[in-house]
């Protein structure tokens, strides 16, 4: 149901003009939910940033256009974004925030209406699934005997397809949610695959936000054997994805293309032959730039998209580190850490451009039919923690 919703959702923001715009987003962020207009100061909040607004007009609860409103928005850090103590119009008001819409940006969303609501982790989905869930290559035996090499820890087929599942249970802001995702590997051949990712998140906070994340990651693979003991997987990929948000704030929802192309360096070591060991690593590098309509969002909140269009692309590093082994012919477990770096903070706030993430798996193999459970701390990100569980199935032909 929940991909059914996001395909009908999506097609939605295709041909329709999001509601909302100043009136709502100033009426969800006050604790009387709704917009006040009686010439008296009023405090809301986004997060941790205080906004404190005052409109001189009809007291009706709506911003019109011959009423005048002062603005100051005050950033954790203290930072200020105001207007003139005058005040402005609505019109001037949106003049005003496309002309400053950078700060507006960060100031509101910390650059991401649709992460920093719900989930700030969407963006590394697919190359987080890459190295935990998606096509790895290690820890499947070919042969009967007891020892491991490095050609044995290839598959046997040249085509897979690979359907993981999980659930996640997340701290964001001080505020509850739960995430549900799957995704679906196919390997066309040795070398040629493609991955499609699905994330809904959903929070328990005053904005009653939802958002949902696609992805389509197409990839290159080729892998070296350098000895009995040491194999290097190379994985060129592209990747696209959808993010979307809908929420008290923006009740028609909005949203974004992001994309970009990524590359994994994974060697993949074997301790000792003799006990089922083995160690692998990777270093991994995504560059990705974000794309928001301008008719994904209310006209009065254009700002947004023009400050997102113009947010540089995005770097991010991850390295990682795990060690498995096989305990029989059939079943093999690993336990494994990825480091995540945001080199260009395009995509995250303040505080968020670094997380490491810890898992464990176990995998056991029933002929051509591969089942693996597993568990997933994500830490190290300011005001955030997610554990999640896994659970993939795999078929070789």
């Amino acid at each position: 149901m929940g991909l059914i919703k996001f395909g009908v959702l999506v097609g939605g923001v295709i041909t329709t003009v999001f509601g909302g715009g100043w009136e709502s987003f100033l009426a969800t962020t006050s604790p009387t939910q709704q917009l006040e207009d009686d010439g008296a100061i009023h405090y809301g909040s986004i997060h941790n940033t205080i906004i404190a607004y005052r409109i001189v007009g009809n007291n009706n609860h709506q911003l019109e256009k011959n009423e005048r409103i002062y603005l100051v928005i005050i950033r954790p850090n203290w930072k200020i974004i105001a207007t003139p103590l005058t005040g402005y119009t609505k019109s001037q008001l949106i003049q005003w925030a496309k002309e400053n819409a950078r700060d507006l940006l960060f100031a509101l969303f910390d650059s991401d209406p649709v992460q920093n609501f719900t989930s700030p982790v969407s963006t590394v989905e697919n190359p987080i699934k890459i190295l935990t869930v998606g096509p790895e290559e290690s820890g499947k035996s070919s042969s009967k005997r007891s020892s491991l090499s490095s050609s044995q820890m290839n598959t046997n087929y040249n085509s897979f397809i690979v359907l993981g599942s999980e659930n996640s249970f997340l701290v964001n802001r001080g505020r509850e949610g739960k995430s549900s995702a799957w995704s679906f590997f196919k390997n066309f051949g040795n070398n040629f695959g493609i991955g499609i990712g699905y994330r809904r998140t959903k929070m328990a906070d005053k904005f009653h936000s939802t958002s949902y994340f696609l992805n389509l990651s197409p990839y290159f693979q080729l892998n070296i054997n350098l000895n009995e003991r040491l194999k290097i997987t190379n994985r060129a990929y592209l990747t696209g994805n959808i993010l979307y948000i809908k929420s008290k704030m923006f009740p028609e929802g909005t949203g974004y293309f992001q994309y970009g192309f990524g590359y994994l360096l994974k060697p993949t070591y074997i301790i000792q032959p003799d006990s089922n060991m083995y160690w692998n690593g990777g270093v991994g590098f995504l560059l990705t730039k974000k794309y928001m309509p301008k008719s994904w969002i209310p006209q009065e909140m254009e700002f947004m998209a023009e400050a997102i269009n113009n947010l540089p692309v995005d770097k991010i590093v991850t390295l990682s580190t795990a060690l498995g082994k096989n305990f029989t012919s059939n079943i093999h477990g690993e336990m494994g850490t990825i480091y995540v770096r945001h080199l260009q903070i395009a995509g995250v706030g303040e505080g968020r451009s670094k997380a490491l993430y810890y898992y464990s798996k176990l995998n056991a193999t029933f002929g051509k039919w591969k089942v693996g459970i597993g568990y997933k701390y994500v830490t190290r990100l300011a005001d955030y923690r997610e554990r999640a569980y896994m659970v993939s199935i795999r078929y070789d032909f």
